[in-house]
């Protein structure tokens, strides 16, 4: 992953172990540990996450999850809080499922460009464009911390008292 551009690539051939990110430089290059292996920065992604061409920071992601050979919603709240951890900014979105019923089938992520470590954003638009498919919101806190903000989550969370409001962060969410 170049950490300036966004942009995740595949390096090496495609395989049946969990994927991962290697740590880069500003440049967007691998770099290596003294024995020439690459260091890792995210380790044990669940296959069905990562994408050659995958770019949070400036794209929308569109994540299928629950469903046979997909991964987890577990799977996603583990790498999207390690993924934030790494670049230090928040990640927001919606969990989308089917009408009458509260299964999750997919995520959608906001592109995180203007994240800060302490402020995320979702259109506000996402609270209705997805009706009855809309079964919840969720962002990410870096470094494990679970605590809503009284200036932005709690107001938010005010606006829209029938959805689940949920906080990633050390790999688990909370719902508040």
């Amino acid at each position: 992953m170049n950490k300036k551009t966004g942009e995740i690539s595949q390096v090496g051939k495609a395989n049946e172990d969990p994927d991962r990110i290697l740590r880069t430089n500003r440049n967007g290059e691998v770099k290596y540990k003294k024995n020439g292996e690459a260091k890792v920065a995210i380790d044990d992604i669940s296959k069905g996450i990562l994408e050659d061409g995958l770019n949070l920071q400036k794209n929308d992601g569109t994540f299928e999850v629950n469903g046979e050979g997909e991964p987890s919603l577990e799977d996603f709240n583990k790498f999207i809080s390690e993924f934030s951890d790494y670049i230090g900014k928040e990640i927001a979105g919606v969990r989308l499922g089917e009408k009458n019923s509260t299964d999750v089938k997919r995520i959608k992520t906001y592109r995180y460009r203007n994240s800060t470590r302490t402020r995320s954003e979702t259109p506000t638009s996402w609270f209705s464009q997805f009706g009855d498919h809309l079964k919840g919101h969720f962002h990410t806190h870096p470094y494990s911390d679970q605590t809503p903000s009284e200036e932005y989550d709690i107001p938010l969370r005010k606006r829209y008292p029938s959805l689940p409001f949920f906080i990633i962060a050390g790999g688990h969410e909370k719902k508040f």
